[in-house]
């Protein structure tokens, strides 16, 4: 195997939503996800959000009653404790 052909600088990538979406359900699909979420937790990796993308996130969520049938949606669709973004739960590295 080859090795990956890596990103320098360091400047951020802006990266569309969907195309996010498309390499984790390819890691989800490729029998890795459990895998995946634990080496990036151990790593410390994060993304940073923009709140736009967060407002569709929680919209699209909402709009198909997906918060009421999971947990992490219903939890991303909530309020943040205290009204505070940076305190939720899905923006801490648990």
């Amino acid at each position: 195997m080859s090795p990956p052909s890596y990103m320098k600088g360091r400047k951020p990538l802006k990266v569309p939503l969907h195309s996010v979406m498309d390499i984790l359900k390819s890691i989800d699909d490729l029998g890795h996800s459990d895998k995946f979420r634990q080496a990036a937790k151990d790593k410390g990796t994060f993304v940073t959000i923009h709140p736009a993308a967060v407002n569709f996130v929680k919209d699209y969520l909402a709009t198909n009653n997906l918060h009421e049938r999971n947990d992490v949606a219903r939890n991303v669709v909530g309020a943040c404790p205290g009204d505070d973004p940076y305190n939720c739960p899905y923006s801490q590295n648990d």
